[in-house]
């Protein structure tokens, strides 16, 4: 990677070149960026927050990428070719406690309320391939999160189980 280039036109070659090797979609999360937020804690400043965002990022990750969490099968366009490509980015303006349990609420609710537009794959005479998107706004597929797990946060108090 040379040094003009975004780190999100890079991101989108590394998943252009996971798309052509692969017949699923993805989800990706964005480490938050807490020190953005006014109210957030003051103890998330620099490298804290840094640090955190990447925790919680890669906590959903392993979630929301899991086998039987969200079907990223049906994300697929056109296998090996083309996919759909879901960024989630999450904005914490505070922190009340139980975050990862109130992140991974908001990220399934977001995934249940995204509607994805269809596509067909229309080939001409010569081999060469077109994405047609639908004109229709209510023509879409929308994501099965009914089976995505939802982060509890759980203490011990002395010997009982809050």
């Amino acid at each position: 990677i040379h040094g003009d280039v975004s780190s999100t036109s890079c991101l989108r070659n590394v998943l252009w070149i996971l798309a052509a090797s692969e017949v699923k979609g993805f989800l990706f999360f964005f480490p938050l960026s807490l020190s953005s937020s006014a109210n957030a804690t003051p103890e998330f400043e620099g490298r804290g927050g840094e640090e955190l965002g990447t925790e919680i990022a890669n906590t959903l990750y392993r979630v929301f990428s899991s086998e039987g969490s969200v079907d990223l099968k049906s994300l697929c366009i056109n296998p090996r070719e083309h996919c759909w490509v879901l960024y989630v980015d999450v904005l914490l303006l505070e922190c009340g406690g139980n975050l990862f349990d109130a992140i991974s609420i908001a990220v399934k609710a977001a995934l249940f309320n995204t509607r994805i537009p269809k596509v067909r794959v229309l080939e001409d005479e010569e081999g060469s391939k077109e994405i047609e998107l639908s004109d229709d706004p209510y023509d879409c597929i929308r994501l099965n999160v009914d089976d995505v797990p939802c982060i509890v946060t759980l203490s011990k108090v002395s010997p009982a189980n809050l």
